[in-house]
């Protein structure tokens, strides 16, 4: 149980997360009069970069938070601020998606008060070697914002643990928000920014003769401070603006000389280095040159081993005296290698002596901010950069995060250190990327030039107009194009008019409801890295369960659509008449990849009470006596873990047991490819193949079907994960429990009849059709659907309900291949039964 620091007269009452079981989360139901509930969204540094993506995606472990300490100040009327409340929040408080972490709160709404955010301070120890969450825990009512920011610092004399698979050490970051306005019960935007900068190393693929070895980071300093440094005025605000001086309050013993540098083997060191900020060297300074932070570059040049000096500067490719970088939190500095004009020397001792030496190794580092520039093109001498990749507009011209869900400033940034700079007279705005027509909807940009350290940076203000509802279209698109050189970039604006979905994998409709929009961005926190920096995005329907196929009168869903190519693409879909299931897909037709896929549930059915009454996917609720419900009542079929349903391969009657092919269709309404099967023990595959079975790659198990043990799970931290086949506020049943508790009698494996009765159909007919219970809100009627099964025998996917079992999965699983699952049938309820996991059987939804 988390730590709960009660202040009297305090601002703030947080409560963590809410979710429907867990015990860590403390949710005031009745807050005092003055407060509101409030959701805080927290901003994680993240960017987009065009080139080998997956050495340049943000690793998983620059984004981990694990623990969260909000600090809350009082400001007086000369800025100086007090601490009045402090709250923690670990990590099973935590929801986070992607780049955004969100937790919940009550606010009072008057006060003037700053709220700061610090991260991670439970995985470090301060200068002092004392947890720097026992240091925050000991700040009092009172304390000065300025003693509390001098001890929010860290040390680390060996180098950063960065090996994720291993042995990781989660970054601190801070945050801060002054006097947050809160808008329909969100703040939003709140940027974290990181402690550490990150140095990457690699050899441009033009170099030929030198393969890097080893890369040793040398003079790095050992103590650093979590905070940025503070504004000169306001007096205590801190300046969270991109940095452009270290703040080294506490200098620490930097590590200087080569025997105590870190070492970083391979041949690409990439999401390995991180290191606390320092202060740039002074060109005329020969001890600060010497002591600077800096590389020794150990490699094979034309097959025998040397070692040379790599100093952070501006421009090395003539002289060593050119001006020298600062290297700055939250900062990541590409290294590349791009050429090896002739040997080196025979020690890191004698390259760590040539600080005045012009070196053989010629590289060119270039240098941002993480949460400023996200997305970078460089040509391997110059770079154009963009702090965004495209934004959000409601059809009012109001700019939304990435998640349409919270606000966005209507303003980017474009930065670039090619010398003549962004030709101002290039830029355009136009209907397709970097060409096409002019839009007359985005008038009047303002530029707002600047440079600093001979990279130019624009501010662009966007003025967006309104969408009318003449427009022929629910979405627009619209493209700021820049040159700057050779290079080029467009930042990429989608406005629209429909309601934008909330992020699922299942969507449930009405029939002839509005048209609905969803983020393509789901599939960049399925799958980090799925997403390049500019796609080429169409709608791709997979299956059907509507004879009519997709976009006629009588179809289930009309038409679908994806509009824009940047990470905040949207997929367009609007639902036909007719209820019935369907799967759309997004594909990138630059690799011909899908890259995620959409279950639509077209139905008049809304969900009352805490479990649904029906299966997932199920067009009725099956208590009737007629074929139509009872089969309609079957839904569709899930293997654990996936998120993607597999529809009924036959049509089974339940007053005589006779069996008929169950077709699905494609968009025009003819057969899809046929329900086939495949080895495959990759996440990526199972996305890329939404229709394809998986079987386990080891021929003498089909238990798991995915390769890798504890992978692809419906549960994250006893929360819905992202590849929950659930529409939204709903979620997999997360174990058995959850029945006994509302439906059964509590692990019984015979039926108690005080809770349950036969179902007629079953009666009828001699074999097994079912259950039910007598209260439909707790659940309804459990169809015996049987499910679908990897005969090892047979070597074939088949369907099998002879024996009228009903298989429920739930989100837990059991051992490395196996998955819980409540198992009915006419004489039996067992919870808790071990089913493979490759196995397809049917799921029922409890609220989140």
């Amino acid at each position: 149980m988390k730590s709960l620091y009660n202040i009297i007269g305090a601002i703030l009452i947080f409560t963590g997360i809410i979710s429907c079981k867990d015990d860590h989360a403390t949710y005031n139901s009745n807050p005092t009069e003055g407060l509101q509930e409030v959701t805080f969204k927290v901003i994680l540094p993240q960017y987009t970069s065009p080139d080998i993506p997956k050495l340049r995606s943000m690793g998983a472990g620059e984004q981990e938070i694990k623990s969260l300490d909000v600090l809350v100040f009082d400001v007086d009327g000369s800025g100086s601020e007090t601490l009045t409340y402090k709250y923690s929040v670990r990590s099973a408080d935590i929801s986070q998606s992607g780049n955004t972490v969100t937790f919940k709160s009550w606010l009072k709404a008057t006060n003037s008060y700053n709220v700061a955010i610090v991260a991670n301070a439970s995985e470090v120890k301060n200068n002092g070697s004392v947890q720097l969450s026992n240091v925050i825990a000991g700040f009092t009512e009172g304390m000065t914002k300025t003693a509390i920011l001098s001890a929010l610092n860290v040390r680390n004399t060996s180098g950063w643990l960065s090996d994720y698979s291993n042995s990781y050490t989660a970054i601190p970051m801070y945050g801060e928000i002054k006097n947050p306005t809160v808008t329909s019960g969100t703040i939003s935007n709140i940027l974290l920014k990181r402690m550490l900068a990150r140095i990457d190393v690699e050899v441009d693929t033009n170099v030929t003769d030198f393969i890097l070895e080893k890369v040793h980071l040398c003079n790095y300093n050992t103590v650093g401070m979590v905070t940025p440094l503070k504004n000169i005025s306001p007096l205590d605000e801190v300046n969270m603006s991109p940095a452009t001086v270290p703040n080294i309050e506490l200098p620490g013993s930097p590590q200087t000389g080569v025997s105590d540098a870190v070492i970083y083997s391979g041949n690409v060191v990439v999401q390995d280095i991180y290191t606390f900020e320092s202060a740039a060297a002074s060109d005329n300074n020969e001890t600060s040159r010497q002591n600077a932070t800096c590389l020794i570059i150990e490699g094979k040049y034309k097959g025998q081993t040397y070692f040379y000096r790599v100093d952070f500067t501006y421009d090395n490719s003539t002289s060593n005296l050119s001006n020298y970088m600062p290297l700055l939190r939250n900062y990541k500095y590409e290294v590349k290698i791009i050429n090896a004009a002739d040997i080196g020397y025979d020690s890191a001792n004698e390259a760590f002596n040539s600080y005045s030496v012009i070196s053989n190794l010629k590289t060119r580092i270039i240098s941002y901010d993480e949460g400023e520039m996200k997305d970078i093109n460089y040509n391997g001498q110059y770079y154009l950069a963009m702090s965004d990749d495209g934004v959000l507009v409601e059809k009012s011209g109001v700019f939304l995060d990435e998640t349409g869900t919270g606000y966005y400033p209507s303003e980017f940034t474009v930065q670039t250190d090619y010398p003549d700079g962004i030709d101002l007279s290039s830029i355009t705005v136009t209907d397709q990327e970097g060409s096409g027509s002019t839009v007359n909807w985005i008038n009047g940009l303002t530029v707002s030039p600047d440079f600093v350290k001979g990279n130019q940076k624009l501010t662009i203000n966007v003025p967006v107009s309104t969408m009318e509802s003449s427009e022929p279209e629910d979405v627009r698109v619209a493209y700021i194009n820049f040159k700057a050189g050779r290079l080029q970039a467009s930042f990429e604006i989608i406005q629209f008019k429909t309601s934008l979905g909330l992020t699922s994998n299942c969507y449930m409709v009405k029939p002839g409801s509005a048209p609905i929009l969803i983020p393509i961005l789901r599939a960049e926190e399925g799958v980090p890295g799925s997403l390049s920096r500019r796609n080429n995005f169409e709608a791709e329907y997979i299956w059907t369960d509507n004879a009519n196929g997709i976009g006629k009168s009588g179809s289930s869903v009309k038409n679908a659509k994806a509009y824009g190519k940047s990470r905040k693409a949207l997929l367009w879909v609007e639902p036909g008449l007719i209820e019935g299931n369907a799967v759309i897909a997004v594909k990138n037709t630059n690799d011909n990849k899908i890259k995620w896929s959409w279950h639509m549930w077209v139905t008049n059915y809304e969900p009352s009470g805490d479990i649904m009454d029906r299966n997932l996917g199920a067009l009725a609720e099956g208590s009737g006596t007629n074929n139509t419900d009872w089969w309609n009542s079957h839904g569709l079929f899930y293997q654990w873990g996936r998120k993607d349903p597999f529809p009924y391969f036959f049509e089974k009657r339940f007053d005589n047991g006779t069996y008929s092919q169950a077709l699905i269709y494609n968009a025009n309404g003819g057969a899809p490819e046929k329900v086939a099967f495949d080895i495959f023990s990759d996440l990526v595959t199972s996305i890329e193949n939404p229709i394809l079975f998986s079987r386990n790659h080891d021929t003498n198990s089909s238990h798991r079907w995915f390769g890798s043990d504890g992978a692809n799970s419906w549960n994250k931290g006893n929360k819905k994960s992202v590849y929950d086949p659930s529409p939204q506020g709903w979620r997999v049943i997360p174990d058995h429990s959850r029945l006994d508790a509302s439906l059964f009698t509590p692990n019984s494996t015979t039926w108690n009849t005080n809770y349950l009765t036969f179902q007629l159909p079953y009666l009828q007919t001699g074999y097994n059709a079912g259950r039910t219970t007598y209260t439909y809100l707790d659940g309804g009627f459990y169809p015996g659907a049987g499910g679908i099964f990897f005969g090892k025998n047979s070597g074939e996917v088949v369907h099998n309900d002879t024996a009228g079992i009903g298989y429920y999965w739930t989100a837990t699983s059991s051992g490395t291949s196996m998955a819980e699952v409540t198992k009915i049938s006419g004489s039996e309820y067992t919870p808790g039964y071990a089913s493979s996991r490759s196995n397809a059987f049917s799921i029922r939804c409890i609220k989140e």
